[in-house]
C-alpha cells in the first residue's frame, strides 16, 4: 500500500511537471534578436492558430507573443492651425512650433504612459529639454483646455 502511494504521488509530480513544462513552443525553425530599441523572437513552422477572446483576456495560440504595443496618432480633424515637432529622431531637445499658441500646453509621456514634463507654450516655437531623459519613445501631447490638439511619438536617441 504504501508503495502505490509513493507511485501516486511521483506520477502526480511527473504530470505537474510536463504541464508546466507545455508552455514550451516546439517549432521546425526560430530566432531571437535584440538591441537598444527592443526585442524581436519568432518560430516557424507553427501548424495551427487561433485567438481566443473572453472578457478582458486575450490568448494567441499559435504564435509566440511576449508584448504587444499599438500606437496610434490622433489629430483632431478641425484644426484650423499647424502645430509641428522637430527634430524628430531627438537629441537634446524638440522644438514645437505653431502659429497659434496662445492657451496651448505640452505634456510628454513615457510609453507606460507616465507623465515626465508639462509645460505652457509661449511662442510660436517653444523648446522643450529632451538631454535629461533616457533613449527611448516618449509622447508629446498639445492640449488646449480639456481638448486633445495633436500627439506626436518623439523618438530619443
Amino acid at each position: 500500500m504504501k508503495i502505490k502511494k509513493i507511485l501516486f504521488t511521483m506520477s502526480c509530480l511527473f504530470a505537474f511537471i510536463v504541464a508546466v513544462r507545455s508552455q514550451e513552443v516546439i517549432a521546425t525553425s526560430g530566432n531571437y534578436f535584440e538591441n537598444s530599441s527592443g526585442s524581436v523572437a519568432f518560430t516557424i513552422g507553427e501548424p495551427v492558430t487561433a485567438t481566443l477572446i473572453k472578457d478582458d483576456k486575450i490568448l494567441t495560440q499559435g504564435f509566440h507573443q511576449s508584448e504587444i504595443s499599438i500606437v496610434t496618432e490622433y489629430i483632431l480633424p478641425a484644426l484650423e492651425f499647424e502645430i509641428t515637432a522637430f527634430p524628430n529622431p531627438a537629441n537634446d531637445y524638440i522644438i514645437l512650433k505653431t502659429d497659434q499658441f496662445e492657451g496651448l500646453h505640452y505634456y510628454l509621456f513615457t510609453m507606460e504612459g507616465g507623465q515626465i514634463l508639462e509645460g505652457l507654450l509661449v511662442s510660436d516655437q517653444t523648446e522643450i529639454n529632451f538631454s535629461l531623459l533616457t533613449p527611448s519613445m516618449y509622447f508629446l501631447k498639445v492640449i488646449e483646455g480639456n481638448k486633445e490638439l495633436k500627439t506626436f511619438k518623439i523618438i530619443k536617441k
